[in-house]
């Protein structure tokens, strides 16, 4: 069985620069950003044409950039679909295509890695010792629920995983007051944690731990989860 792998992060972090990096790869571009030749672009849902675009490649690979574009393509699709039929027939249709396409993805006996948007919740939460602390989770930008893409997803998907960027912090004075100053360091970092939706049908990859990412690092990770799961 070869991996179904999804990473999320923020625009600009290097997602799509490292999916690009994986080799023997048919590249589905969701959101029309890719420049190069030999993508294959699709912005409207077309069940057929994207079946047989995966179906008649010969590459061990498929990348979708990004499935939460796919989502949206699908909901558009199942909305005019739908018609006037109940309101909630689209949820409905929308996951049903989001399987099907899953199913049809894991038939191929193929690596599969997708990428999404996140989205960031911070909260303030209370010890009990009564001092507080800010808690961060990370999430996938799709909606969740029983019909929601993630919620496929979250079923199909070996690894969901978040790259991001780490912030250096210093302290300084600005006017007096100690003030903290982040900046981001331009490293790429895959975290891996139950917060962030880490999913795993085998121990591929540990929870809890932060691995610096380059564009070859990227690869090789992807290399390790086909050698793990394949075993």
């Amino acid at each position: 069985m070869r991996p179904m792998v999804l990473f999320y992060g923020d625009p600009g972090v290097g997602k799509t620069t490292c999916c690009r990096a994986v080799p023997d790869a048919l590249y589905i571009d969701t959101e029309g950003r890719s420049r190069v030749s030999d993508a294959f672009v699709f912005l409207k849902y077309d069940k057929r044409k994207l079946h047989e675009a995966l179906k008649n490649t010969d590459r061990k690979r498929v990348v979708i950039d990004s499935v939460d574009a796919l989502a949206r393509h699908i909901e558009v699709y199942a909305k005019a679909a739908a018609g006037t039929q109940v309101y909630g027939e689209r949820w409905i249709m929308r996951a049903e295509e989001m399987h099907d396409l899953m199913y049809m993805l894991r038939s191929l006996d193929k690596t599969v890695i997708m990428t999404a948007n996140i989205l960031r919740e911070d909260s303030t939460e209370i010890r009990e010792d009564g001092t507080t602390y800010k808690r961060i989770l990370y999430s996938p930008a799709l909606s969740g629920g029983k019909t929601g893409p993630l919620t496929v997803l979250e079923k199909h998907c070996d690894v969901i995983g978040v790259i991001h960027r780490p912030k250096e912090t210093k302290n300084t004075r600005v006017d007096g007051q100690q003030c903290v100053i982040e900046k981001k360091t331009g490293k790429r970092v895959l975290t891996t944690t139950e917060e962030s939706g880490l999913l795993l049908t085998k121990d591929v990859i540990t929870g809890g731990i932060d691995v610096e990412i380059t564009p070859e690092g990227f690869v090789k990770l992807i290399e390790t989860m086909e050698q793990q799961l394949e075993a």
